[in-house]
């Protein structure tokens, strides 16, 4: 299976100046995306792997792959210069392949050459400015499952845990 998974703003909004504009302020949903990669393959851009603070780079437990034209020196992450590589890798890996980002790569991911069979989003109940964005889901995806949550003292922001699934025509 390969699911994107991506954490959004309701303005579409995953990124500003190179950093997450929520970050440290939902710690909830840094668990559900623990929960959910954990000993799968997780694919991102070079930009958004090195976009994670050192101390937890290679993400533990999974097998890291980076899209990059250069190899990335760290121990525990295999450098792809192609989407199509990275994901064959992951699955040849018997592993379940994750689309961690960044924005090109979600553009990229979901423009319709790829074989993705779900999105894994949480949706911030937040409006903010932002360089980076995530795609627009179209009319062949629909929303199968939403958990919402209220804000609460660890976690800043009201959020909904929501999957997509591709509509099979």
């Amino acid at each position: 299976m390969v699911s994107v998974i991506v954490a959004t703003a309701k303005n579409n909004v995953i990124g500003n100046k190179g950093d997450i504009p929520w970050r440290g302020t939902l710690p909830a949903d840094m668990k559900y995306f623990a929960e959910k990669t954990t000993g799968q393959a997780v694919i991102m851009g070079r930009t958004t792997y090195l976009s994670i603070p050192a101390k937890y780079r290679p993400l533990p437990n999974r097998l890291n792959l980076v899209l990059s034209s250069a190899s990335i020196p760290d121990e525990g992450v295999i450098t792809f210069q192609s989407l199509q590589a990275a994901i064959d890798y992951g699955i040849n890996q018997d592993k379940e392949v994750f689309i961690a980002g960044g924005g090109s790569v979600y553009k990229e991911a979901l423009n319709g050459q790829y074989q993705i069979d779900r999105v894994l989003r949480t949706l911030i109940d937040l409006e903010t400015e932002g360089d980076t964005f995530f795609p627009t889901l179209d009319h062949t995806w629909q929303m199968a499952k939403e958990e919402c949550h209220a804000k609460d003292d660890r976690n800043k922001y009201d959020y909904c845990f929501q999957t997509y699934e591709r509509v099979r025509l």
